[in-house]
């Protein structure tokens, strides 16, 4: 009996471990699938958003990084013209917009005899300015040989539509022409240089003319330029000025 009941207690025990085994097993192939159903769900939900990732990522590749700060970007640019006279363009790097009449800026106009071109005819500068006490000042100097006998008409002719050389009225060399002249800041006066030009790609172009109704001026002058100013050894670009300005004392 006991040999008997030994037996069947191993019997049915190993009986019931084999039973236990089997849930065990079921149990675990059970937790598996649902592990792997689980990780074939999550991969399928995270790879569209791997693609997004890789291709955003994959877009910005262009986008350019560490550029410097331009601080005069715009700078300038969005002021209206509302005056009937002014300047706006980009000078040594800065955006400038001035008005007549506005922040204190006037116009000033002269005609200046700078010496003879020769026995009957002298050489003459017809010159505007728009400025302030605060500088910043942008002058133009028409400079023309005019016969000595001439009188406010002829002299008007000498100015004219179309592309101008830059001139001189330096007493050793006399050039007609248009020479242009920006006093900034510091007082200090920036000029054109006679000769630069055709090589350097320059220019200055009255666009329009016309009897000035505003009765501040004769005429006044509408126009383009790109230029470099000097003070020695060192200059100053003028990058798409514009103007229109009136002219007086013919």
């Amino acid at each position: 009996m006991n040999i008997n009941g030994k037996n069947e207690v191993n019997y049915f025990g190993q009986n019931r471990n084999s039973f236990g085994n089997a849930i065990n097993c079921y149990i675990w192939d059970l937790t598996k699938n649902l592990i792997m159903r689980k990780a074939w769900l999550f991969i399928a939900l995270a790879i569209p958003f791997l693609w997004v990732a890789c291709e955003q990522d994959t877009l910005n590749q262009s986008i350019p990084k560490d550029q410097p700060l331009d601080e005069n970007w715009k700078k300038g640019d969005s002021v209206p013209i509302v005056s009937n006279f002014y300047f706006q363009g980009k000078i040594d790097s800065q955006m400038y917009t001035i008005q007549y009449a506005i922040n204190n800026y006037g116009v000033l106009f002269d005609s200046i005899k700078y010496g003879l071109c020769d026995t009957s005819n002298n050489f003459m500068g017809f010159n505007t300015t728009l400025g302030s006490a605060m500088n910043n000042s942008l002058t133009l100097k028409f400079l023309s040989c005019i016969p000595d006998s001439a009188d406010s008409i002829t002299n008007r002719s000498s100015i004219y539509l179309g592309a101008y050389p830059f001139g001189s009225h330096d007493l050793t060399n006399f050039r007609e022409g248009v020479k242009v002249e920006w006093v900034d800041e510091q007082g200090t006066t920036w000029s054109s240089r006679p000769g630069t030009g055709a090589s350097s790609n320059f220019r200055f172009q009255i666009l329009d003319m016309a009897p000035d109704t505003t009765s501040l001026g004769d005429i006044y002058v509408t126009g383009v330029m790109d230029l470099r100013l000097y003070n020695g050894t060192q200059s100053i670009p003028v990058e798409r000025g514009e103007f229109r300005l009136p002219l007086n004392g013919f």
